[in-house]
């Protein structure tokens, strides 16, 4: 499970009432949070901005079997669905995913359609 960031079109970007770009990278970026079971490819619109565990949980809950194991990079809203659907997790640091070869991240297992 992984979330990508894509952004907004330009006459949606959200600015400060001065006219300044909000603070913060994601602020005008849509999380579009995935998950992938070897068979499964599952994306979900999260919002803007980092997602939270409300979202989180809306987006993926009902999607995950109780008791498997969650593969992720430790971002904090996944926490909401470990505890309820008692998911074993493998988490990796994103400090540490950014200095592999995308052939070595196990987050980037979704195979390349032909």
């Amino acid at each position: 499970m992984d979330e990508f960031y894509y952004s907004v079109i330009k006459s949606d970007i959200k600015a400060n009432d001065d006219g300044s770009k909000l603070r913060g990278i994601y602020k005008n970026k849509f999380c579009i949070g995935l998950a992938y079971d070897k068979t499964n490819v599952l994306a979900f619109v999260e919002g803007l901005a980092k997602p939270t565990t409300i979202t989180t949980k809306n987006a993926f809950l009902n999607h995950i079997k109780e008791g498997s194991t969650l593969i992720h990079d430790d971002e904090k809203s996944h926490k909401v669905l470990i505890e309820i659907l008692q998911l074993k997790d493998e988490k990796y640091k994103f400090s540490e995913l950014k200095l592999l070869d995308d052939s070595k991240n196990p987050l980037r297992s979704i195979p390349k359609s032909k």
